[in-house]
Protein backbone atom coordinates (compact mmCIF):
# COMPACT_ATOMS: atom_id res chain seq x y z
CA UNK A 1 0.00 0.00 0.00
CA UNK A 2 2.85 2.42 0.87
CA UNK A 3 4.47 1.56 -2.43
CA UNK A 4 1.32 2.47 -4.37
CA UNK A 5 0.96 5.84 -2.55
CA UNK A 6 4.64 6.66 -3.24
CA UNK A 7 4.14 5.87 -6.96
CA UNK A 8 1.04 8.10 -7.21
CA UNK A 9 2.87 11.00 -5.46
CA UNK A 10 5.74 10.75 -7.97
CA UNK A 11 3.27 10.99 -10.88
CA UNK A 12 2.07 14.44 -9.66
CA UNK A 13 5.50 15.80 -8.63
CA UNK A 14 6.98 18.36 -11.17
CA UNK A 15 9.79 16.94 -13.25
CA UNK A 16 11.77 20.30 -13.09
CA UNK A 17 13.16 22.73 -10.59
CA UNK A 18 13.05 26.54 -11.13
CA UNK A 19 16.43 28.00 -12.07
CA UNK A 20 18.10 30.80 -10.09
CA UNK A 21 17.07 33.24 -12.86
CA UNK A 22 13.42 32.11 -12.58
CA UNK A 23 13.53 32.56 -8.83
CA UNK A 24 15.02 36.07 -9.14
CA UNK A 25 12.27 37.07 -11.62
CA UNK A 26 9.58 35.72 -9.29
CA UNK A 27 11.17 37.57 -6.39
CA UNK A 28 11.28 40.84 -8.44
CA UNK A 29 7.60 40.47 -9.42
CA UNK A 30 6.71 39.88 -5.79
CA UNK A 31 8.71 42.95 -4.66
CA UNK A 32 7.25 45.10 -7.48
CA UNK A 33 3.73 44.12 -6.42
CA UNK A 34 4.51 45.08 -2.84
CA UNK A 35 6.17 48.33 -4.04
CA UNK A 36 3.12 49.27 -6.16
CA UNK A 37 0.85 48.58 -3.21
CA UNK A 38 3.10 50.79 -1.07
CA UNK A 39 2.87 53.63 -3.63
CA UNK A 40 -0.91 53.34 -3.79
CA UNK A 41 -1.10 53.32 -0.01
CA UNK A 42 1.21 56.33 0.11
CA UNK A 43 -1.01 58.18 -2.39
CA UNK A 44 -4.09 57.36 -0.36
CA UNK A 45 -2.39 58.57 2.84
CA UNK A 46 -1.32 61.79 1.11
CA UNK A 47 -4.82 62.37 -0.25
CA UNK A 48 -6.26 61.84 3.24
CA UNK A 49 -3.72 64.23 4.70
CA UNK A 50 -4.49 66.87 2.05
CA UNK A 51 -8.20 66.49 2.61
CA UNK A 52 -7.77 66.96 6.36
CA UNK A 53 -5.75 70.12 5.74
CA UNK A 54 -8.42 71.49 3.43
CA UNK A 55 -11.28 70.66 5.78
CA UNK A 56 -9.50 72.26 8.73
CA UNK A 57 -8.79 75.44 6.76
CA UNK A 58 -12.35 75.55 5.42
CA UNK A 59 -13.90 75.10 8.87
CA UNK A 60 -11.57 77.65 10.48
CA UNK A 61 -12.52 80.24 7.86
CA UNK A 62 -16.20 79.41 8.22
CA UNK A 63 -16.00 79.82 12.00
CA UNK A 64 -14.07 83.08 11.62
CA UNK A 65 -16.61 84.52 9.21
CA UNK A 66 -19.62 83.27 11.17
CA UNK A 67 -21.69 83.68 8.03
CA UNK A 68 -22.45 80.12 7.15
CA UNK A 69 -20.88 78.23 4.25
CA UNK A 70 -18.15 79.99 2.33
CA UNK A 71 -19.51 78.90 -1.02
CA UNK A 72 -22.53 81.18 -0.54
CA UNK A 73 -20.31 84.25 -0.45
CA UNK A 74 -18.55 84.19 -3.79
CA UNK A 75 -18.37 87.98 -4.07
CA UNK A 76 -15.91 88.62 -1.23
CA UNK A 77 -12.21 87.87 -1.23
CA UNK A 78 -11.47 84.96 1.08
CA UNK A 79 -8.69 85.82 3.52
CA UNK A 80 -6.77 82.59 4.09
CA UNK A 81 -4.56 84.28 6.69
CA UNK A 82 -7.49 83.93 9.09
CA UNK A 83 -6.67 80.20 9.26
CA UNK A 84 -3.79 78.98 11.43
CA UNK A 85 -3.72 75.69 9.48
CA UNK A 86 -3.04 77.70 6.30
CA UNK A 87 0.27 78.89 7.77
CA UNK A 88 1.13 75.29 8.61
CA UNK A 89 0.55 74.29 4.99
CA UNK A 90 2.57 77.09 3.37
CA UNK A 91 5.50 76.36 5.69
CA UNK A 92 5.70 72.85 4.17
CA UNK A 93 8.49 72.13 1.59
CA UNK A 94 7.65 73.31 -1.95
CA UNK A 95 7.23 69.72 -3.26
CA UNK A 96 4.53 69.15 -0.65
CA UNK A 97 2.72 72.33 -1.73
CA UNK A 98 2.97 71.37 -5.41
CA UNK A 99 1.46 67.99 -4.51
CA UNK A 100 -1.35 69.87 -2.75
CA UNK A 101 -2.01 71.87 -5.95
CA UNK A 102 -2.44 68.65 -7.92
CA UNK A 103 -4.73 67.35 -5.18
CA UNK A 104 -6.98 70.41 -5.66
CA UNK A 105 -6.98 69.78 -9.41
CA UNK A 106 -8.23 66.25 -8.63
CA UNK A 107 -11.02 67.77 -6.53
CA UNK A 108 -12.08 70.05 -9.37
CA UNK A 109 -12.04 67.12 -11.79
CA UNK A 110 -13.99 65.11 -9.18
CA UNK A 111 -11.41 62.31 -9.32
CA UNK A 112 -11.56 61.95 -5.51
CA UNK A 113 -15.14 60.72 -5.23
CA UNK A 114 -15.23 60.20 -1.45
CA UNK A 115 -14.22 63.84 -0.82
CA UNK A 116 -16.94 66.25 0.35
CA UNK A 117 -18.09 68.85 -2.16
CA UNK A 118 -16.14 72.10 -2.10
CA UNK A 119 -17.27 75.16 -3.99
CA UNK A 120 -15.09 75.59 -7.12
CA UNK A 121 -14.63 79.29 -6.36
CA UNK A 122 -13.17 78.43 -2.95
CA UNK A 123 -10.82 75.83 -4.48
CA UNK A 124 -9.83 78.24 -7.26
CA UNK A 125 -8.89 81.03 -4.84
CA UNK A 126 -7.04 78.68 -2.55
CA UNK A 127 -5.17 77.18 -5.52
CA UNK A 128 -4.00 80.65 -6.63
CA UNK A 129 -2.98 81.53 -3.06
CA UNK A 130 -0.73 78.46 -2.80
CA UNK A 131 0.54 78.93 -6.37
CA UNK A 132 1.59 82.47 -5.47
CA UNK A 133 3.95 81.21 -2.75
CA UNK A 134 7.62 80.54 -3.55
CA UNK A 135 7.61 77.30 -5.56
CA UNK A 136 10.22 75.66 -7.80
CA UNK A 137 7.84 74.61 -10.55
CA UNK A 138 9.05 72.44 -13.40
CA UNK A 139 8.06 73.26 -16.96
CA UNK A 140 5.67 70.29 -16.89
CA UNK A 141 3.96 71.73 -13.78
CA UNK A 142 3.54 75.07 -15.57
CA UNK A 143 2.20 73.40 -18.73
CA UNK A 144 -0.27 71.32 -16.67
CA UNK A 145 -1.64 74.40 -14.91
CA UNK A 146 -1.70 76.51 -18.07
CA UNK A 147 -3.78 73.85 -19.85
CA UNK A 148 -6.22 73.81 -16.95
CA UNK A 149 -6.46 77.61 -16.73
CA UNK A 150 -9.63 79.03 -18.31
CA UNK A 151 -10.58 75.57 -19.54
CA UNK A 152 -14.05 75.20 -21.04
CA UNK A 153 -14.34 71.91 -19.17
CA UNK A 154 -13.99 73.68 -15.79
CA UNK A 155 -15.26 77.23 -16.43
CA UNK A 156 -15.47 78.21 -12.74
CA UNK A 157 -11.93 77.12 -11.94
CA UNK A 158 -9.64 80.01 -12.86
CA UNK A 159 -5.85 80.01 -12.42
CA UNK A 160 -4.41 83.53 -12.55
CA UNK A 161 -2.40 83.96 -15.75
CA UNK A 162 -0.30 86.68 -14.08
CA UNK A 163 0.95 84.21 -11.45
CA UNK A 164 1.72 81.54 -14.05
CA UNK A 165 3.71 84.05 -16.11
CA UNK A 166 5.67 85.06 -13.01
CA UNK A 167 6.51 81.39 -12.46
CA UNK A 168 7.67 81.10 -16.09
CA UNK A 169 9.84 84.19 -15.63
CA UNK A 170 11.43 82.66 -12.51
CA UNK A 171 11.90 79.34 -14.33
CA UNK A 172 13.48 81.07 -17.36
CA UNK A 173 16.17 82.67 -15.16
CA UNK A 174 17.75 79.24 -14.73
CA UNK A 175 16.33 77.16 -17.59
CA UNK A 176 15.68 77.29 -21.31
CA UNK A 177 11.98 77.67 -22.15
CA UNK A 178 10.72 75.13 -24.67
CA UNK A 179 8.90 76.04 -27.89
CA UNK A 180 5.89 74.10 -26.57
CA UNK A 181 5.54 76.50 -23.64
CA UNK A 182 6.02 79.55 -25.88
CA UNK A 183 3.23 78.28 -28.15
CA UNK A 184 1.02 77.79 -25.09
CA UNK A 185 1.68 81.38 -23.92
CA UNK A 186 0.73 82.71 -27.36
CA UNK A 187 -2.44 80.63 -27.37
CA UNK A 188 -3.55 81.49 -23.85
CA UNK A 189 -2.61 85.18 -23.73
CA UNK A 190 -2.62 86.60 -27.27
CA UNK A 191 -5.58 84.93 -28.98
CA UNK A 192 -8.79 86.99 -29.39
CA UNK A 193 -7.52 90.09 -27.64
CA UNK A 194 -9.50 93.30 -27.47
CA UNK A 195 -7.80 96.71 -27.43
CA UNK A 196 -7.99 97.07 -23.65
CA UNK A 197 -6.14 93.77 -23.19
CA UNK A 198 -2.92 95.42 -24.35
CA UNK A 199 -2.84 97.27 -21.03
CA UNK A 200 -3.20 94.16 -18.86
CA UNK A 201 -0.29 92.96 -16.75
CA UNK A 202 -0.59 89.48 -18.28
CA UNK A 203 -0.22 90.80 -21.83
CA UNK A 204 2.85 92.86 -20.92
CA UNK A 205 4.48 89.98 -19.03
CA UNK A 206 3.81 87.58 -21.89
CA UNK A 207 5.16 90.10 -24.41
CA UNK A 208 8.36 90.47 -22.40
CA UNK A 209 8.81 86.69 -22.10
CA UNK A 210 8.31 86.15 -25.83
CA UNK A 211 10.67 89.00 -26.74
CA UNK A 212 13.38 87.63 -24.44
CA UNK A 213 12.88 84.14 -25.90
CA UNK A 214 13.02 85.42 -29.49
CA UNK A 215 16.34 87.22 -28.95
CA UNK A 216 17.81 84.88 -26.34
CA UNK A 217 20.86 84.14 -28.52
CA UNK A 218 22.05 87.77 -28.16
CA UNK A 219 22.19 87.53 -24.34
CA UNK A 220 21.07 91.15 -23.89
CA UNK A 221 20.05 91.66 -20.23
CA UNK A 222 17.09 93.97 -20.88
CA UNK A 223 14.85 94.32 -23.92
CA UNK A 224 11.95 96.73 -24.35
CA UNK A 225 8.30 95.74 -24.63
CA UNK A 226 7.45 95.14 -28.30
CA UNK A 227 5.44 98.11 -29.57
CA UNK A 228 6.72 100.13 -32.57
CA UNK A 229 9.18 102.05 -30.38
CA UNK A 230 10.29 99.01 -28.38
CA UNK A 231 10.91 96.85 -31.46
CA UNK A 232 13.02 99.56 -33.10
CA UNK A 233 15.09 100.18 -29.96
CA UNK A 234 15.61 96.42 -29.54
CA UNK A 235 16.92 96.36 -33.12
CA UNK A 236 19.42 99.11 -32.19
CA UNK A 237 20.59 97.03 -29.21
CA UNK A 238 20.92 93.85 -31.26
CA UNK A 239 22.84 95.57 -34.05
CA UNK A 240 25.20 97.51 -31.76
CA UNK A 241 28.64 96.31 -30.71
CA UNK A 242 28.16 93.73 -27.94
CA UNK A 243 29.64 95.64 -25.01
CA UNK A 244 27.92 98.92 -25.94
CA UNK A 245 24.62 97.04 -26.32
CA UNK A 246 25.04 95.43 -22.89
CA UNK A 247 25.76 98.75 -21.16
CA UNK A 248 23.01 100.68 -22.98
CA UNK A 249 20.59 97.88 -22.15
CA UNK A 250 21.50 98.27 -18.46
CA UNK A 251 20.90 102.03 -18.67
CA UNK A 252 17.44 101.50 -20.19
CA UNK A 253 16.64 98.89 -17.54
CA UNK A 254 17.51 101.33 -14.75
CA UNK A 255 15.32 103.99 -16.39
CA UNK A 256 12.36 101.67 -17.02
CA UNK A 257 11.26 101.03 -13.44
CA UNK A 258 8.97 103.51 -11.66
CA UNK A 259 10.73 102.45 -8.42
CA UNK A 260 14.29 103.63 -8.94
CA UNK A 261 17.25 102.10 -7.14
CA UNK A 262 19.19 104.15 -4.60
CA UNK A 263 22.17 105.84 -6.27
CA UNK A 264 20.97 104.78 -9.72
CA UNK A 265 22.15 108.16 -11.09
CA UNK A 266 25.73 107.26 -10.19
CA UNK A 267 25.39 103.84 -11.83
CA UNK A 268 24.00 105.40 -15.02
CA UNK A 269 26.88 107.92 -15.16
CA UNK A 270 29.37 105.05 -14.89
CA UNK A 271 27.62 103.15 -17.70
CA UNK A 272 27.60 106.26 -19.95
CA UNK A 273 31.36 106.59 -19.37
CA UNK A 274 31.83 102.95 -20.42
CA UNK A 275 29.75 103.47 -23.57
CA UNK A 276 31.46 106.79 -24.36
CA UNK A 277 29.86 110.25 -24.38
CA UNK A 278 29.64 110.60 -28.15
CA UNK A 279 28.35 107.04 -28.87
CA UNK A 280 25.82 107.43 -26.03
CA UNK A 281 24.44 110.75 -27.33
CA UNK A 282 24.28 109.33 -30.87
CA UNK A 283 22.38 106.27 -29.65
CA UNK A 284 19.97 108.31 -27.50
CA UNK A 285 19.37 110.72 -30.37
CA UNK A 286 18.33 107.73 -32.52
CA UNK A 287 16.14 106.36 -29.71
CA UNK A 288 14.33 109.67 -29.12
CA UNK A 289 13.86 110.11 -32.87
CA UNK A 290 11.97 106.78 -32.84
CA UNK A 291 9.76 108.10 -30.03
CA UNK A 292 8.98 111.24 -32.07
CA UNK A 293 7.95 109.08 -35.08
CA UNK A 294 6.04 106.48 -33.04
CA UNK A 295 3.34 104.54 -34.92
CA UNK A 296 0.47 103.25 -32.77
CA UNK A 297 -0.83 99.75 -33.39
CA UNK A 298 -4.11 99.80 -35.30
CA UNK A 299 -6.84 97.28 -34.54
CA UNK A 300 -9.87 97.06 -36.82
CA UNK A 301 -12.92 95.19 -35.60
CA UNK A 302 -16.25 94.62 -37.34
CA UNK A 303 -19.68 93.93 -35.86
CA UNK A 304 -23.17 93.52 -37.24
CA UNK A 305 -25.51 96.43 -36.55
CA UNK A 306 -29.11 95.21 -36.27
CA UNK A 307 -30.41 98.79 -36.54
CA UNK A 308 -28.42 99.73 -39.63
CA UNK A 309 -28.57 96.18 -41.07
CA UNK A 310 -24.90 96.13 -42.02
CA UNK A 311 -21.43 95.40 -40.72
CA UNK A 312 -19.77 98.38 -39.03
CA UNK A 313 -16.02 98.65 -38.71
CA UNK A 314 -14.36 100.36 -35.76
CA UNK A 315 -10.71 101.36 -35.55
CA UNK A 316 -8.82 101.50 -32.27
CA UNK A 317 -5.28 102.73 -31.74
CA UNK A 318 -3.02 101.05 -29.21
CA UNK A 319 -0.39 103.46 -27.94
CA UNK A 320 3.08 103.07 -26.48
CA UNK A 321 3.56 100.74 -23.52
CA UNK A 322 3.78 102.68 -20.26
CA UNK A 323 7.17 101.17 -19.47
CA UNK A 324 8.54 102.44 -22.80
CA UNK A 325 7.08 105.88 -22.19
CA UNK A 326 8.83 105.98 -18.80
CA UNK A 327 12.10 105.18 -20.60
CA UNK A 328 11.59 108.13 -23.00
CA UNK A 329 10.85 110.53 -20.15
CA UNK A 330 13.70 109.31 -17.91
CA UNK A 331 16.14 109.35 -20.81
CA UNK A 332 15.42 113.05 -21.39
CA UNK A 333 15.90 113.75 -17.67
CA UNK A 334 19.19 111.82 -17.71
CA UNK A 335 20.46 113.82 -20.69
CA UNK A 336 19.60 117.04 -18.87
CA UNK A 337 21.27 115.88 -15.65
CA UNK A 338 24.40 114.80 -17.53
CA UNK A 339 24.45 118.14 -19.44
CA UNK A 340 24.10 116.28 -22.75
CA UNK A 341 20.61 117.31 -23.84
CA UNK A 342 21.99 120.06 -26.11
CA UNK A 343 23.22 117.22 -28.37
CA UNK A 344 19.62 116.18 -29.07
CA UNK A 345 17.79 117.80 -31.98
CA UNK A 346 15.28 120.42 -30.79
CA UNK A 347 13.03 119.29 -33.64
CA UNK A 348 12.82 115.80 -32.10
CA UNK A 349 11.92 117.18 -28.66
CA UNK A 350 9.30 119.52 -30.20
CA UNK A 351 7.68 116.55 -32.02
CA UNK A 352 7.57 114.51 -28.77
CA UNK A 353 5.92 117.53 -27.06
CA UNK A 354 3.25 117.76 -29.79
CA UNK A 355 2.49 114.07 -29.58
CA UNK A 356 2.35 114.23 -25.78
CA UNK A 357 -0.34 116.91 -25.80
CA UNK A 358 -2.39 115.70 -28.78
CA UNK A 359 -5.85 114.25 -28.10
CA UNK A 360 -5.93 112.39 -31.44
CA UNK A 361 -5.52 108.64 -31.00
CA UNK A 362 -3.50 108.23 -34.18
CA UNK A 363 -1.00 110.93 -33.13
CA UNK A 364 -0.57 110.83 -29.34
CA UNK A 365 1.91 108.46 -27.80
CA UNK A 366 -0.65 107.19 -25.27
CA UNK A 367 -3.06 108.59 -22.69
CA UNK A 368 -1.70 110.62 -19.81
CA UNK A 369 1.45 112.04 -21.38
CA UNK A 370 1.04 115.68 -20.27
CA UNK A 371 3.99 115.39 -17.84
CA UNK A 372 6.26 114.31 -20.70
CA UNK A 373 4.99 117.24 -22.78
CA UNK A 374 5.75 119.69 -19.94
CA UNK A 375 9.29 118.29 -19.66
CA UNK A 376 9.86 118.81 -23.39
CA UNK A 377 8.67 122.43 -23.17
CA UNK A 378 11.10 123.11 -20.33
CA UNK A 379 13.99 121.54 -22.26
CA UNK A 380 13.19 123.68 -25.31
CA UNK A 381 13.03 126.84 -23.21
CA UNK A 382 15.92 126.33 -20.77
CA UNK A 383 18.41 123.91 -22.35
CA UNK A 384 18.38 124.18 -26.15
CA UNK A 385 19.27 127.82 -26.68
CA UNK A 386 17.78 130.03 -29.40
CA UNK A 387 16.85 127.02 -31.56
CA UNK A 388 14.81 125.54 -28.71
CA UNK A 389 13.04 128.85 -28.07
CA UNK A 390 12.20 129.15 -31.76
CA UNK A 391 10.59 125.68 -31.66
CA UNK A 392 8.67 126.71 -28.54
CA UNK A 393 7.38 129.79 -30.38
CA UNK A 394 6.26 127.59 -33.32
CA UNK A 395 4.44 125.28 -30.93
CA UNK A 396 2.65 128.23 -29.32
CA UNK A 397 1.50 129.59 -32.69
CA UNK A 398 0.47 126.18 -34.08
CA UNK A 399 -1.43 124.68 -31.13
CA UNK A 400 -5.17 125.11 -30.65
CA UNK A 401 -5.06 123.65 -27.14
CA UNK A 402 -5.50 126.35 -24.46
CA UNK A 403 -3.76 124.24 -21.82
CA UNK A 404 -0.61 124.03 -24.01
CA UNK A 405 -0.58 127.80 -24.59
CA UNK A 406 -1.04 128.31 -20.86
CA UNK A 407 1.87 126.00 -20.09
CA UNK A 408 4.17 127.73 -22.62
CA UNK A 409 3.22 131.13 -21.14
CA UNK A 410 4.21 129.83 -17.69
CA UNK A 411 7.60 128.72 -19.04
CA UNK A 412 8.13 132.10 -20.76
CA UNK A 413 7.32 133.99 -17.53
CA UNK A 414 10.06 132.01 -15.76
CA UNK A 415 12.48 133.07 -18.50
CA UNK A 416 11.43 136.72 -18.09
CA UNK A 417 12.08 136.54 -14.36
CA UNK A 418 15.59 135.41 -15.22
CA UNK A 419 16.05 138.55 -17.35
CA UNK A 420 15.32 137.12 -20.81
CA UNK A 421 13.10 138.96 -23.29
CA UNK A 422 9.83 137.39 -24.38
CA UNK A 423 9.88 135.71 -27.77
CA UNK A 424 6.11 135.20 -28.16
CA UNK A 425 3.91 137.34 -30.36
Amino acid sequence: MNFILKYINQLFTPKFKPSEEDLSVLEHISKETVHNKDIEAQKEDEADSNLKFLLLIYNELKAERKKGLLNKYGSFEIDFTESSTYYELISEPYKRRISFLYFMVQLVKKEIKEAPHFDTLFISRFFNTILNTKLNLSEQNIVDFFLLSNSNEFPHFHIHTDILLEKIETYSNENEISKKLITLIRKKVFVNLYGSSYETTAYKKASKLLTNWKFRAYKIPFLLLPDYFGNKVNAILINSEQQKAMNLSKVLCLLSSPQKKVNYHKEITQLITLIGIKPFTNLTNDILKLASSFKPKIRVTAFWSSTEKKHIKTTSYIGMFEENLIIVSELLKTLKREALVHNISSDIIAKIAKRSYSLKDNIRLRKGTTTLGNLCLELLAYDLGSEGKEKLKELYNETTYKRVKKRINAVVKTLQKNGEKTFLK
